[in-house]
Order: structure tokens, then C-alpha cells, then sequence
């Protein structure tokens, strides 16, 4: 009967060992690609073609620049904000009036 608890307990050790070493892989292979985009974002396209997986020699903030100027990320952030104001607004004057 000893025997067999002690297979048992070895069985939900190795179990929880290769969980772990699956739900580890899965972790890695999923953040990576998010790290290797966030610090790539800041190279210059000729780095990113030449050292892919390298970090950044010469950092910059022109991608972004960019990309903010490219993406007209300035009038979607305006337009948000206008009508998370005016939305706002009307959530809390129909509020106030259905509070009465």
C-alpha cells in the first residue's frame, strides 16, 4: 500500500513539473514577441533589418513620431476625447435627473 501512495505522490510530482515546464513555454513564447516589438520599436528601420534580436545601439523615439503623424493619432485623440466629454456629460445629467 506504501508503494503505491509513493507512486502516486512521484506521478503528481511529475505532473506538476511538466505543467509547469508547458505553462512556462507557453509564457515565454507568448511575452517575447511583445518584448521584441516594444525594443525594436525604438531602432531605426536599417537596425531592425540588420540585428533583428539585438537591442537597440542607437535609441529613438522617431518611430513613434512617425507613426503619430502618419496614423493622424492626434485627431483620433481629440475625437475621443470630445466625445468621452460629451458622453460623460449626458451620463451625469441623466443621472442627476433620474436620481429625482
Amino acid at each position: 500500500m506504501s508503494d503505491f501512495v509513493l507512486s502516486e505522490e512521484r506521478r503528481n510530482v511529475l505532473f506538476k513539473i511538466v505543467a509547469y515546464a508547458v505553462f512556462i513555454s507557453f509564457a515565454i513564447l507568448t511575452i517575447f514577441p511583445l518584448v521584441w516589438l516594444f525594443y525594436s520599436s525604438f531602432k531605426p528601420k536599417l537596425e531592425i533589418l540588420r540585428h533583428g534580436l539585438a537591442l537597440p545601439k542607437n535609441p529613438t523615439l522617431q518611430n513613434y513620431v512617425r507613426a503619430w503623424e502618419l496614423g493622424h493619432l492626434g485627431e483620433y485623440a481629440i475625437n475621443s476625447l470630445i466625445y468621452t466629454f460629451f458622453s460623460t456629460g449626458g451620463v451625469i445629467i441623466l443621472s442627476m435627473m433620474t436620481s429625482f
